[in-house]
């Protein structure tokens, strides 16, 4: 459609008036047509705005949720981080609190929101988001609590999620027209796993142990391996007990197996020359948060990928760019000079990096 503007709204309607009369900016024709030429002007840039709102490939915000909820998929909610916490008494024992209690650290507030096991809890955050992912360490209660001496947080349950944005809403919504999701195959299974909360991709592996099992090996939405208790949670939404009835996502005769990716650890040695003055603990931070970023942009991949390969030139090549190192040589990886190629199910995480 031809978008008009003011300009040549005016020049349309001009023309269709004798030339004899008097036309120049100001005059009485001229001042006649011009309101109505704008609002025309206007009425089109409210039509255009009106056709990005109505298709998935423009639509912003509420408008593309409502598109994408046309074809079952659903805008994520953001999620609130889940920590496990340990609480100790004046005599380092392990101690219980109230379910419900609120606690303090790193800016957040957390609440006890379930007990696994004495002294050891799960804590939400009040705060929804990946601003919950911030802090594990010390936290205070926010009443005092008698017989308490410390409280901390030690790891991550389920990591905290922003909403989910336009852009990765709207590549599942066109991703939705070119896959054949249908009665639990492989892109099925794909779709609405990744659609859960705290799901940060899967790999589906069919006929698993014969005709009618499925598994389901998941990375959570931190990209590293899922919780049991996320595991747990995953698999109650796909196949709860009792299995292959179909209660769940999958359908009636699917026996499917939900498990977590393995994290396999990666151990770096590294040859360096720096310039003067420049040693390895002026850059050894600056070297493990470059590695750390590199293996998690790998893991990111993972649900794309057959199998992740960790490279050395890769490393290297990043190392390089920092101020004060004149060359990188002789990296090794798990004790190796070849690259590391991963199981299929697994991902790399950073143990160690280390001047050779």
């Amino acid at each position: 459609m031809e978008w008009k503007t003011f300009e040549t709204l005016m020049e349309e309607k001009l023309a269709q008036i004798d030339r004899t009369m008097d036309k120049r900016q100001g005059s009485i024709i001229y001042d006649t047509l011009a309101p109505n030429a704008a609002e025309s002007a206007q009425l089109y840039l409210a039509m255009e705005l009106l056709l990005d709102r109505t298709f998935g490939d423009t639509a912003t915000g509420e408008d593309l949720t409502r598109r994408a909820a046309e074809r079952n998929i659903i805008r994520k909610d953001a999620v609130k981080a889940i920590v496990k916490g340990k609480f100790y008494g004046l005599e380092q024992q392990m101690v219980d609190i109230s379910l419900g209690a609120r606690f303090s650290g790193g800016g957040l507030n957390f609440v006890a929101t379930k007990k696994l096991e004495t002294g050891v809890y799960e804590l939400t955050c009040e705060t929804a988001g990946e601003i919950g992912n911030s802090y594990l360490g010390r936290v205070i209660p926010v009443d005092y609590m008698e017989g308490l001496a410390v409280a901390e947080t030690v790891e991550f349950v389920l990591y905290g999620e922003e909403e989910e944005d336009d852009e990765t809403l709207r590549s599942r919504y066109l991703a939705s027209f070119q896959q054949m999701a249908f009665g639990g195959n492989i892109d099925d299974y794909k779709e609405k796993v990744n659609s859960l909360d705290s799901v940060g991709g899967c790999k589906v592996i069919p006929v698993f142990q014969g005709g009618g099992t499925v598994k389901i090996v998941i990375i959570n939405n931190g990209y590293r391996a899922a919780s049991a208790e996320l595991v747990a949670e995953i698999q109650a939404a796909v196949d709860p007990q009792p299995q292959g009835t179909g209660v769940g996502i999958a359908p009636i005769g699917h026996t499917v197996t939900v498990a977590s990716v393995d994290e396999t650890e990666v151990t770096v040695t590294m040859q360096i020359s720096f310039e003067e003055g420049v040693g390895w603990d002026n850059v050894a931070d600056d070297v493990t948060v470059l590695l750390e970023e590199y293996l998690d942009s790998l893991a990111r991949q993972w649900q794309e990928k057959t199998q992740l390969v960790v490279r050395i030139s890769q490393m290297e090549t990043r190392v390089l760019e920092l101020p004060g190192i004149i060359d990188v040589f002789g990296t090794t990886v798990n004790g190796s000079t070849d690259n590391l190629t991963l199981d299929a199910y697994a991902i790399p995480v950073l143990k160690e990096v280390s001047l050779a």
